[in-house]
């Protein structure tokens, strides 16, 4: 089964001094048991503004071996519909796509379990994704 992190696992992975760096090592251990680790394009473009180089991110990514999703169209049209949610539950204030709603339609859409630190941000507005969160 293939495993999906968010930008906040793959960051704890990936730096053993953030809060949730043992937790996020021990689910990429369980995933990889599992099978692929994969992100999406937006995790990707959060994940590179920890970095200097795009050579430093793809030998990151490359030795983690996690892959990139890229075909998106259905996760794509799953996030507006999360967005349309959240409009019409807060008359939000926001009149762009949150990145969180491109990551958990990615995830649902895929049907791929994700791996976050902030499972609030996808609770309300997927029913159909499955997340694996500390508790």
């Amino acid at each position: 089964m293939t495993t999906f992190f968010d930008t906040s696992a793959l960051i704890a992975l990936t730096n053993d001094t953030e809060q949730h760096h043992a937790w996020s090592l021990a689910e990429y251990e369980a995933g990889r048991g599992r099978g692929p680790i994969v992100i999406n394009p937006i995790v990707f473009a959060e994940y590179c503004a920890a970095y200097s180089t795009l050579d430093e991110v793809q030998k990151s990514l490359h030795e983690l071996g996690i892959e990139i999703l890229t075909d998106e169209q259905m996760s794509l049209f799953r996030a507006s519909r999360a967005y349309r949610k959240y409009k019409g539950v807060n008359n939000g204030p926001k009149n762009s796509l949150y990145p969180d709603f491109l990551i958990g339609a990615a995830a649902e859409t895929t049907r791929k379990p994700l791996v976050t630190l902030n499972e609030r941000d996808f609770i309300k507005y997927f029913d159909a994704i499955t997340l694996i969160y500390p508790t």
